[in-house]
């Protein structure tokens, strides 16, 4: 469509403003995957970039959906046909090359991916692709409708007990944490903040309020116990049920969702330190031998050896809320780049 917007030129073609590089999708650099796509887009009269679609691609759905994205910050200068900037389609090619130092932190396994392992991996993009999307708005109640195309069996054999295994784990991921996220009474990082570090308007905790946090914590730390065993028994029965080459398995898994071992044991570590904090925290606050009150700058115990022992714990608490933060931030980023 002909848009009437006056050029400073009569006649000249649309040239490129800026064009920032695609993000790299983060299982791509992980298994090593490289290669190309050739995209077809039109650049509107006002510069932008819109209508993109990828006509060509070595490996289909491994870069598609981050070339797309890049586009849309991409500024064009617009033809100028008869004075007037008009719409143009524009086809260009997108290289997807690692460097040297970035190679290095490949998977092992890696240089066996062909053929429908690849064609796998792109289709687990696309459902961590929509993990990602689903982490910005937990608590739509349709969120099974989200993921219902993603989660559509598509693969036999060996590559389908791995799909499977994904499915799975996504499902149990989003039910669990779509859980805390809509009860926010539940999870204990911001309980445990509320306590420690009291807004002005925060009423004194009483003795119901502290045996709600201590059932709360409870429950969240059996929850998270719960799915790491599971993971680790699930995961186990897939290195037993597939006659995979280990290394092409561990790309297949790691490559998403990182060691299931590793991550298992590190979570459930987590979850007994803010039990053990929390246990430390309530014991304190019940002990009759330790009076306190709430003033307008926090607790306050009475005596100096109780108030030395809170903070000790409040900057326990500081440190573990940090690391959650990371690891919070470290895990979801692994879906941003797969992001539609």
């Amino acid at each position: 469509m002909t848009s009437f917007v006056a050029c400073s030129e009569a006649d000249r073609d649309h040239t490129p403003i800026s064009r920032e590089q695609p993000a790299w999708p983060h299982a791509a650099m992980l298994l090593c995957l490289e290669g190309s796509v050739v995209l077809e887009f039109t650049v509107g009269s006002d510069g932008r970039v819109h209508d993109a679609s990828v006509i060509e691609a070595t490996h289909p759905g491994i870069f598609d959906r981050a070339a797309i994205a890049a586009t849309q910050t991409w500024s064009y200068q617009p033809r100028c046909e008869s004075g007037m900037a008009v719409e143009a389609r524009q086809r260009t090619a997108l290289d997807f090359r690692m460097k040297a130092r970035e190679r290095a932190h490949c998977l092992p396994g890696a240089r066996l991916l062909e053929g429908e392992a690849i064609e796998l991996v792109a289709a687990l993009g696309i459902l961590y692709s929509v993990l990602g999307e689903w982490q910005y708005r937990p608590q739509e109640s349709d969120w099974r409708v989200m993921f219902e195309s993603a989660m559509v069996p598509s693969f036999g054999g060996d590559l389908g007990q791995v799909e499977r295994f994904h499915h799975e784990f996504v499902d149990r991921l989003v039910d669990m944490a779509r859980y805390s996220s809509l009860d926010k009474h539940y999870l204990p990082m911001p309980l445990l903040g509320q306590l420690i570090n009291p807004g002005p308007s925060t009423a004194a905790p009483d003795e119901a309020t502290l045996s709600e946090l201590r059932r709360n914590v409870w429950e969240w730390t059996e929850q998270v116990y719960a799915f790491g065993d599971w993971l680790t028994e699930r995961y186990a029965a897939l290195r037993s049920a597939v006659s995979l080459d280990p290394d092409l398995l561990d790309v297949l898994v790691h490559g998403f969702i990182g060691d299931p071992t590793r991550g298992v044991s590190a979570q459930s570590a987590f979850a007994a330190e803010i039990l053990e904090l929390t246990e430390s925290l309530l014991g304190l606050l019940e002990d009759p031998t330790s009076p306190w009150q709430l003033q307008p700058e926090g607790i306050r115990f009475d005596h100096d050896s109780d108030q030395a022992q809170f903070m000790q714990l409040a900057n326990h608490f500081a440190k573990l809320e940090y690391r959650a933060g990371n690891s919070h931030q470290q895990f979801w980023s692994r879906f941003v780049d797969y992001r539609p």
